[in-house]
Parts: structure tokens; sequence; C-alpha cells
């Protein structure tokens, strides 16, 4: 870790977990109402792929929109929540500490983009003894952080030079946060430049619960889909760090 730079009492940013906050709030409130005659395994196919199509498309079809008693004003409103969340995923992943409206504006229409390479399959949908329903989704994870992995040293090298362990250790705040705003540019233009060559990863499985709570609505389970939207875009060997 590194040392803080003088005066600054306030240098370490809130941890922000991904699948947390503003995605699951979208997750929770997007239920689906078991009414009539009950919900059927074709229900929950239709809910999963709408609530994914929404998540990280932006977009809904009818048939999702009344299931879960909703707009597509809504569904855009969610979207654009979800943006803002991954926003400070890259935030904390990349270590950029003092972000500016414009940076993370800029990371919002970046994270549109890869948002639309999202490949996912629902499999099946099983009901359960207990009147949940297990639901089998296939994604292929986006490898936009792969792609930005495999230039790391030739992206980072200038900037190391620059800037080594003893030169940030002596900074002072404001020249600190010069060189988090250096940074944060470096970074997000990396992902830029990789925007064309983006693709998708050997295709996961993985089963999820959709749960009925007391008022007879049913979503998924906090930590499926936080595991589910693990694989969406994937972080697992992402490079962090400014020293």
């Amino acid at each position: 870790m590194r040392e803080k730079p003088k005066g600054d009492d306030d240098h370490m940013r809130t941890h922000v977990k991904k699948g947390t906050g503003a995605l699951l709030a979208l997750c929770l409130c997007l239920s689906l109402t078991a009414c009539g005659s009950g919900v059927s395994k074709f229900d929950v196919t239709t809910y999963m792929n709408g609530l994914l199509q929404a998540t990280y498309l932006g977009q809904a079809d009818e048939a999702y929109l009344e299931l879960v008693g909703t707009d597509e004003a809504h569904i855009q409103e969610s979207y654009e929540a979800g943006l803002e969340s991954e926003v400070h995923v890259f935030l904390e992943a990349y270590d950029i500490e003092y972000p500016t409206d414009e940076l993370e504006e800029d990371l919002k229409e970046l994270y549109d983009q890869v948002y639309q390479h999202t490949k996912y399959t629902v499999v099946s949908a099983a009901e359960q003894d207990d009147g949940s329903f297990s639901v089998k989704v296939e994604v292929e994870p986006i490898d936009i952080v792969q792609l930005v992995n495999g230039e790391w040293d030739k992206t980072t090298e200038k900037f190391y030079e620059k800037y080594p362990s003893e030169v940030q250790r002596a900074m002072s705040r404001s020249e600190y946060q010069a060189m988090d705003k250096e940074w944060a540019a470096l970074i997000l233009k990396a992902f830029q430049d990789k925007l064309p060559e983006i693709g998708n990863m050997t295709p996961q499985s993985i089963v999820v619960s959709l749960e009925k709570d007391e008022d007879g609505y049913y979503s998924l389970n906090e930590k499926d889909f936080a595991a589910l939207d693990a694989l969406i875009i994937d972080y697992t060997s992402t490079i962090g760090g400014k020293s």
C-alpha cells in the first residue's frame, strides 16, 4: 500500500464492492409477482432474460415490463444507476482517488459501450420443493480487462519512470492530486483504445436462485446476483495501483 501524501487525512477511498449498491437495488426492485395460477418456468425464464437485458443493455421487452410492473423510463433510469456503480468499481480497481465529474461521465460512456458486448443465455429453470426456482445461466465474460492487461507494462512504463514510489511519498497533496489526474487519463485511454477489439471469453455457467418472499414476490438471491454480475466483465486479473 502506498504511503499517504503529506497533509492528506482522507486519502484512501471508501471500498466499493462489485455486485452491491445500485445494481443490487435494481435486482431487488424489479421482482416477479406470483398471481392467478402462480409462476411458471416460462415466466421465470422471461424474467431472467429481461432482468439481464435491462441491467446490462438498458433494454426491455413488453413481456418483461408486464411481469415486473414497470416501464421503459424506469429501466433506463436503473441502467444509468448500474453504469454509475460500475464506474465506482473501476475507480477502486485502478486506484483513482480524486475523480472529476468529467472523468466519471467518460467512464459511464465507456461502460455503456462495454456492456453492449454482454452475452448470456438463460439455459433452464426448475421449481424447487420450497417454491423457489433454480435458474441456470451461461455467461460469456467480456474480455476488455484482459486486453488492457496485455499491454500494461507498455502503457504504464513512462508513468512509473516519472513517478517512482519515492517521488510519490514526497509529494504534497496538490502534487499527488495532479499525478492522480494524469494516471486516470492514462488508464481511461488504455480502455478506450481497446474498445474496437472487445470480445468474449469461454462461457461460464452459474445456477442462481429466484426466491419468493412473504408477499409473493420473486427476486434473485443477493449473493447469487453478485456472483452472476461478477461474470459479466472478468475483473479477476485486474492490475491496479499507481505504485
